[in-house]
């Protein structure tokens, strides 16, 4: 990649590809005012090729653990980013954009689609936490080349972590 020119790839699209959304069991009989949290949030990232590999996609896929009673709401959220080569101005594979920059620029994403999906629930908004995607990157470049190419064309990384809502 030559570092004094822009990457060549362009975003080529962000949908939402999967949503469930429901309150806890018994969310009638606690206070609408009692503050809106989600604990132990997965966030999962998939990074998949096209075969030609002048196009890629980046699935985050958020989700609160089913066993939780404590959240009072119940969540899934799946957002893909398709990204391409600018034909002509090639300069980094989608793939390798995606590993690098990819969940940090779709994660605001995630974060706006459940804010405003609970937004309209009864305990009020959650808004997620900023994520360190640096640490994420760092083990996704920690790998050899070697080690990448023994790989499908397809990464997963999981990662659990808490959110809490704003006051």
């Amino acid at each position: 990649m030559d570092t004094k020119r822009q990457p060549g790839i362009q975003i080529s699209q962000i949908y939402l590809s999967k949503l469930t959304f429901s309150h806890r069991s018994d969310a009638l009989s606690v206070s609408r005012t009692a503050p809106a949290d989600l604990n132990d949030l997965k966030l999962e990232v998939q990074i998949g090729e096209r075969s030609d590999q002048k196009a890629a996609a980046l699935t985050l896929r958020l989700s609160t653990d089913p066993g939780d009673t404590k959240s009072h709401y119940r969540l899934i959220v799946e957002l893909v980013a398709t990204v391409s080569a600018v034909e002509g101005e090639e300069n980094l594979p989608p793939t390798e954009y995606l590993k690098t920059a990819g969940p940090a620029a779709l994660y605001p994403f995630l974060r706006e689609v459940v804010a405003n999906l609970t937004m309209r629930g009864r305990f009020g908004p959650v808004w997620l936490k900023p994520f360190n995607f640096h640490a994420l990157t760092e083990r996704w470049r920690g790998r050899t080349k070697v080690e990448d190419e023994g790989k499908a064309k397809q990464q997963k990384t999981t990662k659990s972590r808490s959110s809490k809502s704003r006051e």
